[in-house]
């Protein structure tokens, strides 16, 4: 088989690293006459017929000194020596290829950092680069695809001293973990990893990428972190791994961080007056890296292993002890820890905003059927307006179709279901169209009420349906109940998202029989996401490829169990105001999703008003792909 790392390694379009094989020094000095003609008159010198050649003295010489440094990543079928030249490397750092943040709000960048408070010697990254090489292309030979019928989903941990064998005994991805990307400069190295996991709900086969990137900085370098508490004459190495966030970052840790901090720590272990230390992932997110908050290795280790399951930082955030460990104990859902309430604030009940929240199922007119459902709430009753979520009526598909309204059926519509008793069950009784959108940046839209059929419907027979327009003094007269938005929430924040369960329960045939009873989950806020401004001027391009896939601005995070069914419906805090509408799911984490802030759903609701101020003709904003009007 062919070793992966070093066609990685020695590919043009896939590392920047410079790496030269024994042959191919050979090669180079062969090309130059003069080195044949000394090569020459030095074997006709030799006596010694089993000496040294000239080529094999050149190249042992320059290992002696350092300019050959020696890369064990040779495959049993190619012994071929490989090396490492750090003189060819680029001095420059890398501006353009990392960034602390990320533009997904399911990502996270976990940084362990070590401090070298008295400088760092002049071949430390050199060093650092050919050990964690090495030890990835090691990993990535080591992890055998396990038997997928006999899946064990195990603790993840740091690697310690030794603990290579049993890290990969116990590592749960069912394919090898390869090296797609390497590329190195004088004082950083960034890596991309793929690993093969297998998801534990669904049994699906899917790669997971990481990044891993290392830097040596000093307090001026612009990837310097934490750059205030770093005095004169020292240096901060600096490990960050950029990967997803669920199950306290299980892929990342798994995925090659590990071991890429486990390499760190071998290639320093005799540096003295050396501090490791931890950067709060919060911080980096939404704060400029050089003021990023630390905490000391040791402490927060044994706050992890003695149970604390979260650390604050000196700027107020919160973070998951296991995330920063990668203590992660299972991979099982175990139920949600809600954060403490106070037991003397009085929540609304859910009871009391049921008549606010409505199915809302994309209707085929040609088939006449539902072709999809979701949930959605009414946000103006004088405008009949709603709010769901888009992928329910928009194809959200990256591509050519991407933002095509109702799933590109030509005869389609919104249909919207209500609960108007103590059932809790809603009947479909409206047809409504699309007023507002913002597919690109916002899984959201609003919706005006249009007509409304002679008699509700149970969503069973559709045999008798008339259908009554409905003009806005007609609206009024229905008497909808809205539900108020909020721009405000806080962290650990408890909040409901009520909506339509279509996982399964009472669901018997999709687009003929929906689940019409209304339930919630409850959970809290642990996260607010934006998008660096960067990725929000890239996807406001028309002309950009990312105009043709979503790219959202800002999304509120949510520790809850995520339902099918429920994209749309409202997340409403303990006053009952909306706080956002559920978007999707985590990918790895099913007790974690995504909101759309209510400050997004704002700016669509008020377009929808100015739209319906201006008059017809509304239909045509049906046929418009992206951005609203």
């Amino acid at each position: 088989p062919e070793n992966e790392i070093l066609k990685t390694l020695l590919s043009g379009t896939n590392s920047s690293c410079p790496i030269l094989t024994s042959a191919d020094s050979l090669m180079l000095w062969q090309s130059m006459s003069f080195m044949r003609e000394a090569a020459d008159r030095s074997a006709q010198m030799s006596e010694a017929t089993n000496s040294l050649t000239m080529f094999e003295f050149l190249e042992r010489l320059l290992v002696y000194k350092g300019v050959f440094l020696p890369l064990d990543v040779k495959h049993q079928d190619d012994p071929t020596p490989v090396y490492f030249v750090p003189s060819l490397l680029a001095h420059e750092e890398p501006s353009d290829v990392w960034t602390y943040k990320s533009s997904e709000s399911y990502m996270t960048t976990l940084c362990h950092s070590w401090l070298l408070r008295d400088g760092s010697p002049a071949d430390l990254m050199e060093r650092v680069s050919v050990a964690l090489i090495q030890d990835l292309h090691e990993f990535s030979q080591a992890v055998l695809p396990p038997n997928p019928r006999r899946l064990q989903h195990t603790s993840t941990y740091p690697l310690g001293h030794g603990s290579m064998t049993e890290f990969l005994e116990t590592h749960d991805s069912v394919g090898r973990v390869k090296i797609h990307h390497i590329m190195c400069w004088k004082s950083s190295l960034l890596v991309k990893v793929g690993c093969v996991f297998s998801e534990p709900d669904s049994g699906e086969i899917r790669e997971s990428f990481s990044e891993i990137f290392v830097t040596l900085v000093d307090p001026q370098s612009v990837n310097c972190v934490s750059s205030n508490s770093i005095g004169s004459g020292m240096t901060r190495l600096v490990i960050c791994g950029k990967g997803q966030a669920g199950h306290q970052g299980r892929k990342l840790w798994k995925g090659g961080y590990a071991v890429a901090l486990d390499s760190i720590k071998a290639s320093l272990a005799k540096l003295p007056n050396v501090d490791r230390q931890v950067v709060c992932p919060d911080c980096l997110a939404h704060s400029h890296p050089t003021v990023a908050s630390t905490w000391g290795w040791d402490d927060v280790r044994n706050m992890a292993q003695s149970g604390d399951c979260g650390v604050r930082c000196m700027r107020g955030h919160l973070v998951d002890t296991d995330l920063l460990c990668g203590t992660c104990k299972n991979t099982t859902q175990s139920p949600i820890k809600m954060p403490a309430m106070d037991a003397s604030r009085v929540s609304k009940p859910v009871s009391a905003l049921l008549e606010s929240v409505v199915v809302v199922g994309l209707w085929d007119d040609t088939s006449q059927s539902i072709r999809n459902v979701g949930s959605g709430f009414v946000v103006d009753k004088k405008l009949g307006l709603i709010v769901t979520a888009g992928h329910i009526l928009f194809d959200m598909t990256e591509g050519r179709k991407f933002g095509s309204p109702y799933h590109g059926l030509t005869q389609g519509k919104a249909v919207i279901g209500v609960i108007s008793d103590d059932s809790h069950t809603a009947k479909f009784r409206y047809f409504a169209e699309i007023v507002s959108h913002n597919i690109t940046n916002i899984d959201a839209c609003v919706l005006r009420i249009t007509d409304k059929m002679g008699q509700d419907v149970d969503g069973v027979d559709w045999s008798d349906r008339s259908v009554i327009p409905l003009d806005l003094e007609s609206i009024k007269a229905e008497k909808l109940q809205p539900l108020k938005l909020t721009r405000s929430f806080e962290l650990e924040e408890s909040v409901r998202i009520i909506g339509f369960n279509q996982g399964g329960e009472n669901l018997l045939e999709q687009g003929k029989h929906v689940n019409r009873v209304v339930d919630f989950a409850k959970g809290y806020i642990c996260k607010n996401f934006k998008a660096p401004q960067s990725h929000w001027d890239d996807s406001s391009s028309e002309s950009s490829s990312s105009a043709m896939s979503w790219n959202p601005r800002q999304e509120i995070v949510v520790m809850m169990p995520t339902i099918s069914g429920h994209s749309g419906g409202p997340c409403v805090n303990d006053d009952g105001r909306v706080v956002g509408i559920l978007s999707r799911a985590d990918p790895v984490d099913r007790q974690r999703c995504y909101l759309v802030p209510s400050v997004e759903l704002k700016v669509l609701v008020n377009q929808a008003k100015d739209a319906i101020r201006m008059g017809p003709p509304i239909a045509k904003l049906n046929n418009k792909r992206g951005h609203t009007t």
